[in-house]
């Protein structure tokens, strides 16, 4: 009778040991699912903020590259075939109210060249429209 109380007692406080590490196993599992909830609603936000920020950048950009166009009387033709040896688009000159298309070489070797050619037409097209 005795033996089997020590047995009972003894089952007893293994049970209990058993639940005690498995209820701190919930503690630690609970507190990861609680980091890794509070992670997602960062992220989330960040996430949010990013795609807001990328679609006012893309937005800037495009304004900017329109008021290059009208500045510079240039409409660029990126889907050109052999963009990367070239530069191509299409200059306005409306005091001749006609469309030029032009074409740049786009070579590392003739940066410098391409640059000044480019200007050179674009003060062309300017010049043509001071004399009006």
């Amino acid at each position: 009778s005795e033996n089997a109380l020590n047995t009972a007692i003894s089952s007893k406080e293994k049970a209990l040991r058993t639940i005690k590490a498995t209820e701190e196993k919930i503690r630690n599992l609970t507190g990861e699912i609680e980091t890794i909830d509070r992670k997602l609603k960062i992220g989330g936000k960040n996430s949010k903020i990013s795609i807001e920020k990328t679609a006012f950048e893309i937005e800037k950009l495009r304004n900017t590259i329109g008021l290059y166009s009208n500045v510079t009387k240039i409409k660029w033709d990126f889907k050109t075939e052999g963009k990367d040896e070239k530069m191509v688009g299409f200059i306005a000159i409306p005091s001749k109210k006609e469309v030029r298309r032009i074409e740049i070489e786009n070579s590392d070797d003739e940066r410098f060249e391409s640059i000044n050619e480019l200007w050179e037409i674009i003060g062309q097209s300017h010049s043509t429209l001071k004399s009006l």
